[in-house]
């Protein structure tokens, strides 16, 4: 503060002393100061004891003052600072021409997330001995970052103290986001201004800002808009699956669709076992193909599989023969998607299976058989984020497979036969949860297949020739799943295919080996091939 007073000499009991009149101050420089609205105090400018005077040629500097806040609650027009201090001066005279003094202002709130501008003023205490200093109301509240993870309001006012928002401005035009993961499908809802039940005049024309499209990990996406909504404005994220995740479910059917292709194989096993000689047998089937199932999009599986066991058949006195076998159940094999761009990934699966099958001495039969395990479902190049960096996930469930049929080979004379039949496969497989981008949980899949068809069979000594055409229905094959919440779209691979077999095999009396083959055309497409191997052991 710089002034300028004068003074003359007088007598005070023995004493010659300096009497000083009343200082007039010519300026006032409030230089860097700080004022803070986070409960840290302020230094006023402290007057000493002496009388002042601000006239109208009293300048006041605030060129460098500035306001800090670093809590969460917007500073309110009643909070003020002492800039001046006269509560010890003997007089204070014109501090009014100080007063009404206004500046541009802007402080940084919630760690950054919001900026608030408008302007400050400057008053007098109610005894006109100290210059004080407020905030206006604002004109603007500019929101840069909302994070998702946090849940308390980004910016709220203090019920206590009073605020008119009526000319101020809430821009949210270039909100970016942080921690997306902790959206979930469905209506997200965050408080960008908590009002504490305070009428604020806020309208929906206050608020400046168009509808942000949001991309959380590599699970939902959505729009977020803010609005007012009872006096508070809060922003919604409205969120839904991504289409992408679709493949997840693709991948689950897959999985499942490898293990469908090896109920062929339990049925080859019994086959070759049906003019086997009584006794123990060991045996073992390969097999493997590539095939395409229809889900809305498309997958195509490359499985290789096996069954490998011991199985004993013995011929009853009223001439039927019945046969029973334990095996090991392997498959391993790639599958491909074809969805909103192109994934991959490796499908195994290891386990065991029982199996019976009864022929009386009229031809009808009956057959079942039982295969559970563990199946994984290794998955690339699947799910992308929104800076394209791909996830990797894997799955490990728990299977099984039950199949029952029933038929009657008909002697058609001359070596041939007709077999017709009818057979049921269930197969479930367990669901999963796993994290890649976000978090997913796979309900488990089951698969129902009614089949009904015919085989014609040719028997020419050690060598017998069949073919066979089939029709099945898939009833169930409907993989659902959910994504951070939301309900990912459905794949299915519900539908009808018809299916035509060939195949050869020979007996060596001690050896009896068959190679077949099977088409499929229709809701499944491709082709299978298998080689089976009995050898009779005693």
């Amino acid at each position: 503060m710089v002034g300028s007073y004068t003074g003359k000499a007088g007598i005070d009991g023995n004493d010659v002393v300096w009497k000083t009149g009343d200082i007039t101050v010519s300026s006032v420089s409030l230089p860097n100061k700080a004022l803070d609205a986070s409960g840290t105090a302020s230094s006023p400018l402290k007057l000493e004891k002496y009388g002042y005077v601000f006239d109208g040629n009293t300048k006041l500097s605030m060129d460098n003052m500035h306001v800090t806040n670093s809590t969460s609650t917007l500073i309110s027009p009643s909070e003020s600072w002492t800039l001046v201090d006269g509560s010890d001066a003997t007089s204070v005279t014109g501090l009014g021409n100080l007063a009404g003094k206004e500046n541009e202002v802007s402080y940084d709130m919630s760690g950054g997330a919001v900026t608030v501008a408008g302007k400050g003023s400057t008053g007098i205490s109610s005894d006109s001995k100290s210059l004080t200093y407020h905030l206006d109301n604002p004109t603007s509240l500019t929101y840069h970052t909302l994070d998702w993870a946090s849940t308390d309001p980004v910016a709220s006012l203090d019920s206590s103290k009073a605020y008119d928002l009526s000319g101020t401005k809430v821009d949210w035009s270039n909100l970016s986001m942080k921690n997306l993961f902790s959206l979930k499908g469905g209506l997200n809802e965050r408080t960008l201004l908590d009002s504490n039940g305070i009428s604020t005049g806020l309208t929906d024309s206050s608020l400046v800002g168009t509808e942000q499209h949001l991309t959380a990990g590599t699970t939902l996406e959505g729009t977020g808009r803010a609005l007012l909504k009872n006096g508070n404005v809060v922003y919604d994220a409205d969120m839904h699956a991504q289409a992408q995740t679709h493949n997840v479910l693709m991948g689950n059917e897959a999985g499942i669709a490898a293990l469908l292709e090896s109920n062929d194989l339990v049925l080859d096993t019994m086959k070759n076992l049906d003019k086997s000689k009584d006794g123990g047998e060991a045996f073992a089937t390969i097999g493997g193909g590539e095939n395409r199932y229809e889900t809305g999009s498309h997958i195509t599986t490359n499985i290789w599989r096996s069954q490998a066991g011991f199985a004993v058949k013995d011929t009853e006195k009223d001439g039927a023969h019945a046969e029973y076998g334990l095996f090991y159940d392997y498959g391993d094999g790639s599958y491909r998607t074809f969805y909103n761009g192109r994934g991959n990934g490796k499908i195994d699966y290891k386990g065991a299976g029982i199996f019976g099958k009864r022929i009386e001495a009229n031809g009808t039969y009956e057959e079942a058989s039982l295969r559970f395990g563990r199946a994984s479902n290794d998955a690339k190049n699947i799910l992308h984020d929104a800076e394209g960096k791909g996830y990797h996930y894997k799955t490990d469930s728990m299977y099984n497979a039950i199949h029952l049929g029933f038929g009657k080979i008909l002697d058609r004379g001359h070596g041939n036969s007709l077999d017709t039949y009818f057979r049921f496969f269930h197969t479930h497989l367990n669901g999963d949860s796993f994290d890649a981008g976000g978090h997913y949980d796979i309900d488990s899949l089951d698969s129902n297949v009614a089949r009904i068809g015919t085989r014609w069979q040719h028997q020419d000594h050690r060598f017998e020739y069949y073919a066979g055409l089939a029709y099945e229905y898939e009833f169930s094959g409907k993989a659902y799943g959910t994504a951070d919440g939301a309900d990912i779209e459905g794949a299915s691979i519900r539908g009808g295919s018809v299916r035509f077999e060939y195949g050869t095999s020979v007996d060596t009396g001690k050896w009896r080996v068959a190679i077949n083959g099977s088409d499929y055309a229709g809701k499944r497409r491709g082709f299978n091939g298998n080689i089976s191997l009995t050898c009779h052991i005693w």
